[in-house]
């Protein structure tokens, strides 16, 4: 998560069920936020850019952007995970990952369904947990 933008990687059958399913996602976000910062109103732009990840090489780039995302941009120190991501969580590092326990309890991560997210990117290897 980037001050102004989220980065994911999900699973849909099609493209009505991931619209759906991200736009549920986001007023489930704006809810807790308003609820925890006594607001009301809407906070994302009612928009959202996907890509079809189609090879093995394409999962692996993407799975590698979203959980780096926050050392790439300087956010953390190229040495430790973001805990606020599913980087902890991941179990496909080279080496045992460097994390800052932020306290968050369990991350909600869902295992892979398809064998491009789940086993076909890893044919290159674990993933560095440096950028």
């Amino acid at each position: 998560m980037q001050s102004n933008h989220l980065h994911m990687i999900v699973e849909a059958s099609d493209r009505r069920s991931l619209s759906q399913g991200v736009k549920a996602l986001l007023r489930r976000i704006v809810a807790g936020l308003n609820r925890l910062w006594n607001r009301t109103g809407g906070m994302f732009v009612d928009r959202y850019y996907d890509h079809v990840l189609r090879t093995a090489r394409e999962v692996r780039h993407a799975i590698r952007y979203v959980l780096l995302n926050a050392q790439r941009h300087r956010a953390w120190p190229r040495s430790i995970l973001d805990p606020f991501s599913s980087a902890p969580a991941f179990d496909g590092w080279s080496s045992p990952p460097r994390i800052e326990d932020a306290g968050l309890g369990p991350i909600p991560v869902v295992p892979s369904r398809t064998y491009l997210g789940a086993e076909s990117w890893l044919r290159a290897g674990p993933l560095s947990p440096t950028y």
